[in-house]
């Protein structure tokens, strides 16, 4: 049977959806891409393993990814690093791309997805606007690493005297060991990226059974992507008089402490705002990559082959 491939590729993890012709689907998972190494490659590799399955026949392979800028060559150089690609329509995406699908659609306005990292898209008659998604050294800020390390920060402070008691102090040395120690082990761990971003459930549970510190870090970090999507719809042309569609998704926003303060700060700045759940995720997204019209203003910034 024929099958349509869709990958969400993160960090911390990469989802994989195959469609077949009769619209039956299964999900797969492999490891996240590192994006200090080249992601195209890894992609390639793990979409190797996938097609090695007896029977597997790919005519589509629609890639959401972090770790890339859009360079049109992106999907071509993929579908001739897997020879089960070989008679494949191929789409890369950065995974904003198919973020803001997975959420709003076709739908103008503004979406942020929140994981490991972060990475906020406006689109709008001005064009298309993405803010942050700059990685754990230079940005990601609100995202499950920023919040993490925040968390982490928050909890060595009360250690050393610096800072507010915290209970985080306590969650940190259950699940890293003795405070002394703890920042060598977790900077010795090759996964030390995700093994951050983890303890941002940690902080937001705490935030909301109404620990002070750990409600101090949820709050600047609903700060930071309100802070992001304001600017993306400014960029893409919207003022606060239209009524752009705002979605946000991702484990992190799950937390009611920063959905309700997200949802504060845009009835006080953008009052007409359409407020939506996502209507998917970003793997739903990834499949519309095929399905997106020429006149769309993110169909440019898709690579296709």
């Amino acid at each position: 049977m024929m099958t349509t491939l869709s990958i969400d590729a993160g960090q911390s993890g990469m989802r994989v959806r195959l469609r077949g012709a009769d619209g039956s689907s299964r999900e797969l998972s492999r490891p996240g891409v590192r994006t200090d190494s080249d992601v195209i490659t890894q992609l390639a590799a793990a979409i190797d393993s996938i097609a090695a399955e007896p029977g597997l026949v790919l005519d589509a392979a629609n890639v959401g990814t972090s770790g890339v800028d859009f360079r049109p060559e992106l999907a071509g150089r993929l579908k001739s690093l897997v020879p089960a690609l070989a008679s494949a329509a191929v789409r890369v995406a950065h995974d904003s791309i198919s973020g803001y699908l997975g959420s709003a659609g076709t739908e103008l306005g503004v979406t942020t997805a929140v994981g490991t990292g972060v990475v906020t898209l406006g689109v709008g008659t001005g064009g298309v606007h993405r803010v942050d998604g700059w990685g754990y050294l230079l940005g990601d800020c609100g995202s499950g690493f920023w919040i993490g390390r925040a968390g982490l920060e928050a909890a060595m402070r009360a250690y050393d005297g610096r800072g507010e008691s915290t209970v985080l102090l306590d969650d940190l040395i259950a699940l890293f060991g003795e405070p002394a120690g703890a920042y060598l082990r977790i900077q010795s761990d090759p996964d030390r990226v995700s093994s951050v971003a983890s303890f941002a459930r940690v902080v937001l549970d705490a935030a909301e059974a109404g620990d002070a510190v750990a409600a101090d870090v949820a709050m600047h970090a609903a700060n930071e992507l309100y802070a992001s999507m304001d600017a993306a719809l400014r960029q893409a042309g919207f003022t606060f008089a239209d009524a752009p569609v705002v979605c946000w998704t991702g484990g992190v926003v799950r937390s009611q402490v920063l959905a309700q303060a997200l949802g504060r700060r845009f009835a006080a700045q953008w009052p007409d705002a359409r407020l939506l759940p996502a209507l998917g995720d970003p793997l739903d997204g990834a499949e519309l990559l095929g399905e997106l019209s020429p006149g769309h203003p993110l169909f440019a910034s898709i690579s296709h082959a």
